[in-house]
């Protein structure tokens, strides 16, 4: 089987079809409950970059490149996530600002587009300590919704709100932070694809 191509058009759909595609070809876990521990483990490296950085100003480059490929790392996992549940992120995100009262961009949008709109439709730039305490909660969400999946009792729906919660936090962290999401994610993936996975 040929490796998976990095999606030129970096839409939702597009990553997240890539993200299953990588994973098969990688051999990675398909388990929710180790899909959900690892991206915990990506959410507490992210979170220890971002310590790294407070009060400095203005970020060293090799500490922005360390927090971009972090942020690409929690992304990912969560595409992966929703893979597993069968859950479409683009509309999980439109649901979510929506139900927010905020207006979602056109569909078919790119990254890039929903890194622009949920900026602007954040209202405000909040420190990325206060987003990290955000993206735990939501991470917290997601492990009771897929414990609950254990005991037959999830709606997807709840499990959509919070990744769709975590990927907007995300967004909001990476324009808060000026890296550029889809640049960091081929970069990951780059990366990715010159490595021998064993497990």
């Amino acid at each position: 089987m040929a490796p998976p191509v990095f999606p030129h058009r970096a839409t939702l759909p597009a990553l997240q079809l890539y993200v299953n595609q990588a994973v098969a070809h990688r051999g990675f876990t398909r388990d929710p409950n180790e899909i959900l521990i690892l991206l915990l483990e990506e959410v507490g490296e992210l979170t220890r970059e971002l310590e790294g950085i407070r009060g400095r100003e203005p970020i060293p480059a090799g500490q922005l490149d360390a927090l971009a490929e972090e942020l690409a790392d929690v992304f990912l996992f969560c595409l992966d996530l929703a893979n597993r549940f069968g859950l479409e992120m683009d509309n999980a995100l439109r649901e979510r600002l929506t139900y927010a009262g905020r207006t979602p961009p056109e569909p078919g949008i790119d990254l890039a587009g929903w890194l622009a709109a949920v900026a602007n439709s954040a209202g405000g730039q909040t420190p990325p300590e206060i987003e990290m305490m955000r993206l735990t909660g939501f991470t917290g969400a997601m492990a009771r919704a897929i414990r609950r999946h254990w005991k037959k009792l999830m709606e997807p729906a709840e499990l959509a709100a919070s990744l769709a919660g975590a990927v907007e936090t995300l967004l909001v962290l990476s324009a808060a932070l000026e890296i550029n999401l889809p640049h960091a994610l081929a970069h990951k993936e780059q990366k990715n694809a010159g490595r021998t996975w064993a497990w």
